[in-house]
């Protein structure tokens, strides 16, 4: 399953599309798939152990890979154009030695 599975799978069952209160806009999803196909990169090849999303103020989409090795050479140009899309990027190590990188994208929802 790739991260973008994961994202859309989320954002289509969440409460605010299921209930009616938001719709999904389809060109921001396209570039979240964009988004996506970068960090299944990452995730598959710096040993990824865990993915976690979630809507940040119902609105953005959070996701936080869990990674036992990281190279930023190795994916310099793309990864450094992910930070710069996100609305947020924090890094931190967890108690394994492991790190943890979370972004978070501008809302999908139609405003």
């Amino acid at each position: 399953m790739t991260i973008y599975n994961i994202v859309s799978s989320y954002i289509e069952s969440s409460p605010a599309v299921c209930e009616g209160h938001k719709m999904i806009d389809e060109n921001s999803m396209s570039i979240l798939s964009d988004y996506c196909s970068v960090l299944d990169e990452i995730f598959d090849s710096c040993l990824g152990s865990s993915i976690t999303v979630d809507l940040v103020d119902d609105d953005m989409v959070s996701i936080q890979m869990v990674l036992a090795a990281f190279s930023a050479n190795r994916f310099n140009q793309q990864y450094f154009d992910l930070i710069e899309r996100a609305v947020s990027f924090t890094v931190s190590n967890t108690k394994n030695a492991e790190l943890d990188i979370k972004f978070v994208f501008p809302s999908v929802f139609k405003q």
